[in-house]
């Protein structure tokens, strides 16, 4: 199961400490595929994505792997790739996933699969399939019967039709996410759902309603920790604030976390929201204003290692 999905006990050695440090070699290959999981789960969650990628490739090349295994690990490594931009090969361990999933015969599993699919199709631009494969996310999780993977596979349907601007069904699919997230006590999925609530209130001109959800799904993904999550939250809540100076510093922090959490997508999408943030209406060039974020440059080339075309300085990104 993925980084989002299992459990993350802390490490109990030095080296295990170490490992997780930006930059630092592996102290040691985990020594089964169990342990392989547990370590790219902590690795993922620091932001290591190479080092998850190491791990869970390592992993995967040992013979007779058991299929729950098999797609934890390839889930961990298709979220890591997308997280670098690597959209390609995230969609290559997706499809992996989904044929894992359609021959071992089990709800579980294949939808875990088709929620992963549906995430890299969204991030690589293909919304109408992935509205499709969310769709049947949904459908065979409720087969499964188990109320977290219906609700990650609502969640991720929500995503996708946020990208589509289908505000209403997005809103309804998110907030129904957030009710189970909240039965369960998922908090970490719970704030991101919140997050996909706001951005369909958003899409809907519901400002109030948008920075209330927003401000809610921060408090959750600064309560578990989770980077993506506060990053996402201060974007959502902070790109189009009409005070410049609490927005630009809004969009610090949301860049922040998602520089912490090696999300380059996420990146892309605060320089673009930077960059308007400064330019004078009618005018192409950025203005002076943007001397402290220097670095506006690097979007069109983190858009285009994920997948995107055109000009990343046209319009808000979510």
């Amino acid at each position: 199961m993925s980084a989002e999905m299992a459990g993350h006990p802390k490490p109990a050695s030095k080296p295990a400490k170490r490992a997780v440090r930006r930059g630092a070699p592996m102290a040691s290959a985990p020594t089964s595929t169990s342990n392989a999981i547990s370590s790219a789960s902590d690795l993922a969650r620091a932001g290591q994505h190479a080092q998850v990628i190491e791990v869970a490739s390592q992993a995967l090349s040992r013979p007779a792997v058991p299929p729950d295994d098999a797609l934890a690990l390839l889930e961990l490594r298709a979220e890591s790739l997308a997280a670098r931009g690597e959209v390609d090969g995230a969609a290559t361990d997706a499809e992996a996933m989904r044929a894992l999933g359609e021959r071992s015969g089990s709800p579980d599993l294949l939808a875990r699969a088709l929620i992963s699919l549906a995430r890299v199709q969204v991030l690589s631009g293909n919304l109408d399939a992935a509205d499709k494969t969310a769709e049947l996310a949904a459908k065979t999780a409720r087969k499964s019967r188990k109320k977290l993977l219906v609700a990650l596979a609502m969640s991720q349907l929500a995503t996708g039709q946020v990208r589509l601007e289908k505000g209403d069904a997005a809103l309804r699919n998110a907030t129904a996410a957030t009710r189970l997230f909240a039965e369960i006590g998922d908090e970490l999925h719970h704030g991101r759902a919140l997050w996909v609530v706001a951005c369909a209130e958003d899409i809907l001109g519901h400002r109030a309603k948008s920075e209330r959800a927003a401000d809610a799904a921060l408090v959750l993904a600064r309560r578990t920790g989770d980077r993506w999550g506060e990053a996402s939250a201060f974007n959502i809540r902070w790109r189009q604030h009409v005070d410049l100076a609490k927005r630009l510093r809004g969009l610090h922090q949301a860049l922040a976390g998602y520089l912490a959490s090696g999300h380059v997508s996420g990146q892309a999408a605060i320089h673009n929201n930077l960059a308007l943030a400064v330019l004078v209406p009618g005018q192409e060039a950025i203005t002076p204003m943007c001397f402290d974020i220097g670095r506006l440059h690097i979007a069109p080339e983190i858009a285009a290692r994920c997948g995107q075309e055109g000009s990343p300085g046209l319009t808000l990104a979510m």
